[in-house]
Parts: C-alpha cells; structure tokens; sequence
C-alpha cells in the first residue's frame, strides 16, 4: 500500500477543477449499452475511488471527493483528463447516489467502480485533488500514489488500483474539529474490483486485464 499525504491549498480555480471532473460522469460507460466496453480501437480504465468514512463526527459529515488528473504521454496530445468520485455531501456532481450498483465497501471504506473507455496509449497521472465539502480542496503534484503511469490497449482492461481518500482531523480557534489535512493511498484490490465489474458487465469475464500496480 502506497501513501501520499495532501498539501492544502485555497482557490476557487482548484475547487472549479473538482467540480468540473464531477460533471463529466466518467463512470457512465459502466451502463452504457450502445457499445461494447472495449474494442479494437479502445482499452478501458478501471479503478476504484472513494474514501475511508472518518470515525470522528465533526468529520463525517463531510465525506470527501476524489479526482485524479491525467494526460496521455505523448506531447502532441496535451489535453487534461480527469476520472474522480464524490462523497455523499456533493450529490449534485452524480457519483455514489447515481449508480448505487457500482459501489464497493469494506473495512470502513466507500468506492465507486469508475469504467472509462480510452484510445489506445501512454498516460500519466498529472495530479489528484481531495475537496472536502464546506472546507477546502487539497492537491498534490507528482509523486502521487500508486502508478506513475498506465498504458491502455485495444480490447483490453487496465487496472489502475483503489484510490482512497482519508481525512486528518485538526482544532479550529472554537475547539471544534475540523479537517486539517487529507491522505490518498492505493491498494490492489484487483480480484475485489474485478467481481464488481463482472457483477455490472458479464460479458467482460473474458477480456484480458492488464495490473498497472505490478510495473
């Protein structure tokens, strides 16, 4: 299990970024019937993102939102993508309340299965970002937790790991607690995962799985 705890940082252009990622529903072509999840022009990311529900009160109430941010590798393709998760306290972006079936918990953690169909390639993650509702967002650059780097393939699935966001409680001026800090962390939950996307998506059992955590 790899660790990487968040700096915090205040902004309303690093906040638009969260909430932005949220509106593109990247998890929708888990039930998207049109087309085949992969193909011989797309691969698929899979991953699970969430959080560890907190155990202190003046922090659960506000479950925090995950994003991670990527770009593919090659330098003529520079676009930003992001896939993320959001806590109950933002339903407006989707996430847990949209697609109940693709939600996976155990131990105190939440996830979301995120399915994301993608051209053929190269990528790096970029970045992740933790909002916590009502607070603050907090972001980290390189080195992040878990792969540094994934590559899709035609007809294949690739597995990016659980991303899994914590929240550190602190003490305001009142006394009262507050979110002082977050945590991501990855875990290889690959079997775990896989059952889910198979219950979601049977005729997936079959396609080959690539694990971008045993580089």
């Amino acid at each position: 299990m790899k660790e990487t705890f968040v700096n915090r940082r205040f902004g309303l252009a690093v906040i638009a970024c969260a909430v932005l990622a949220g509106c593109a529903a990247p998890n929708q072509h888990l039930f998207s019937a049109d087309k085949p999840l992969v193909g011989p022009d797309t691969g698929l990311l899979l991953a699970t993102l969430g959080y560890t529900v907190p155990q202190d009160p003046g922090l659960a109430a506000n479950p925090p939102s995950l994003t991670l941010g990527f770009r593919s590798a090659d330098p003529a393709n520079p676009e930003l993508s992001y896939i993320n998760t959001t806590g109950p306290s933002r339903r407006v972006t989707g996430g847990f309340t949209d697609w109940p079936a693709a939600v996976r918990t155990s131990g105190g953690d939440t996830r979301l299965l995120i399915g994301y169909r993608m051209k053929p390639g190269r990528y790096v993650f970029t970045e992740q970002y933790v909002y916590i509702g009502g607070y603050y967002t907090y972001t980290a650059k390189p080195p992040m937790a878990g792969p540094k780097e994934f590559v899709i393939k035609a007809g294949e699935v690739t597995y990016v790991g659980s991303h899994t966001a914590r929240l550190l409680a602190g003490t305001n001026v009142f006394g009262r607690t507050v979110p002082s800090s977050a945590a991501v962390w990855v875990s290889n939950d690959l079997l775990a995962d896989l059952d889910l996307l198979h219950s979601l998506r049977p005729e997936m059992r079959t396609v080959l799985v690539n694990n971008a955590l045993r580089r």
